[in-house]
Parts: structure tokens; sequence; C-alpha cells
């Protein structure tokens, strides 16, 4: 099996877990963001997180198919967010759409954001 049927696969099992029925599940460019979910249950993920690790996968996975019950991110969407994710390295992260953190927490903005870059990532907090 492939990396990206296997990816798949973990989003279904997730959404199973979640007890949630995404219509479809596709891997695509994306530069800004690394997921989104449409409200007819489309979700979209950028091929590029499957070069990250499984735990941050799964955060962003778990992130995106709790956006089919919950569609903000207040109080309880965190809170079922740290109790999906028990254990994962991801799960006390705040984080903004399309930054990266390396093992050391150090955090990188997507190129195209330019000179406004440095002013969202000190929105970023870890709380790991």
């Amino acid at each position: 099996m492939n990396v990206e049927a296997e990816f798949k696969n973990r989003v279904v099992r997730w959404a199973s877990r979640l007890k949630v029925s995404p219509v479809q599940i596709r891997l695509q460019p994306m530069r800004r963001k690394w997921a989104s979910c449409s409200a007819s249950g489309r979700l979209s993920f950028c091929r590029d997180l499957l070069q990250h690790s499984t735990d941050f996968q799964d955060y962003v996975i778990v992130h995106e198919l709790l956006h089919m019950r919950i569609p903000n991110h207040g109080k309880l969407f965190n809170a079922m967010l740290k109790m999906y994710l028990r254990g994962n390295s991801w799960s006390g992260t705040s984080w903004v759409h399309g930054y990266t953190a390396n093992a050391e927490g150090e955090v990188s903005a997507p190129a195209d954001l330019g000179k406004n870059a440095s002013q969202l990532g000190e929105r970023l907090i870890f709380s790991q």
C-alpha cells in the first residue's frame, strides 16, 4: 500500500472513532494550510503533510474531522481534541494554519507570507 492510501486509511479509522462520515478525502497541494473541511464533509489535506510525523498527521486529521461535529475552535472543540489525542505530542498545541515546527519547537512560516510572517508567528503558542 502506498503512503497516500495509508494516510487515507488512517483518516477513515479516525472518522470511525469520532463517529463522522466524510464524503471525500483528498490529498492535494496547499500553500497556506495543512487541511480544510467543507460544510458538505469534503476533507482536503496538504500533500506535504505526508512528510511529517505520524503524531502531527494525526493532530491535523483529528482537528479537521472534529470540525464535522464542532464548527469552531471553542472550549468544547479544544477539550475534545485533547481527549482524542491523549498522549500525542501535538495534543496541547495551539497552532496557526500553515506553520510548522520541528522537534526542537522552532517554527517555520510559509514562504509566501513574506514580511508579515514574523508578526503572525508571534501568535503561535506551544503548551507542550
